[in-house]
């Protein structure tokens, strides 16, 4: 009895069962087959490249031309006129007013967001006080912004 125990059988027919093969890794193509072609190719250019490029350069020239020079002329203001001095301050109260109006839009959305009758009415009593601030200095910065533009 040498073969004492029988080869495993498939269970629908009396097949023999094979062993599983191990997977087979492709082989790596040779260095001179991954890298071989683009270093030719790289290779070629460079050389026609070289080539046609050597009998393109051009000879330099020397041009010379006479250019008129314009006369600048400057006007130097030793100070800001007042009514200029005037207008950047009241520009600078309405970019305050604007930004404090911001704070009270974000306020306002999210009073709106959730539904506070109370704090959507002190957002409007705010913007009403900014707006009448805003109606002030705008008031105020116009004539003082057209007595800079007419010093010029």
């Amino acid at each position: 009895m040498s073969n004492q125990y029988p080869a495993p059988v498939n269970e629908y027919q009396h097949i023999p069962v094979q062993p599983p093969m191990p997977p087979q890794l492709p082989k790596k193509p040779s260095k001179l087959k991954r890298f071989g072609l683009p270093v030719g190719l790289l290779l070629a250019g460079l050389l026609i490249g070289g080539v046609s490029g050597a009998s393109a350069v051009p000879e330099p020239v020397t041009v010379t031309k006479e250019v008129p020079v314009e006369k600048i002329v400057t006007k130097t203001v030793k100070e800001t006129p007042a009514s200029c001095l005037k207008a950047i301050q009241h520009a600078e109260e309405i970019f305050g007013v604007a930004a404090d109006m911001t704070d009270v839009m974000k306020d306002g959305i999210q009073a709106a967001a959730y539904g506070n009758a109370a704090d959507i009415n002190a957002v409007t009593a705010r913007i009403e006080a900014l707006n009448a601030d805003l109606d002030k200095y705008v008031a105020d910065y116009k004539p003082a912004r057209d007595s800079c533009q007419a010093s010029r």
